[in-house]
């Protein structure tokens, strides 16, 4: 049986700036390389891939990357 996840996915403002801000500074990088920059959703999407791969529960039940 193949479960659905949600698709998208809803953010507070604070996250939203954060990220806004994070990617800002990639693309900096990135051109500074002479490296195209990314799109926001293309850097968000390697956010959650990576984060996903990293992600754990400790031994006090809390979530750690």
């Amino acid at each position: 049986m193949v479960v659905k996840m949600i698709k998208m996915l809803r953010i507070k403002e604070v996250q939203s700036e954060n990220l806004r801000k994070k990617c800002i500074e990639i693309n900096k990088i990135l051109i500074s390389m002479n490296k195209e920059p990314l799109k926001d959703s293309e850097i968000a999407h390697k956010i959650l891939d990576i984060g996903i791969k990293s992600i754990f529960v400790n031994k006090y039940g809390e979530l750690e990357m």
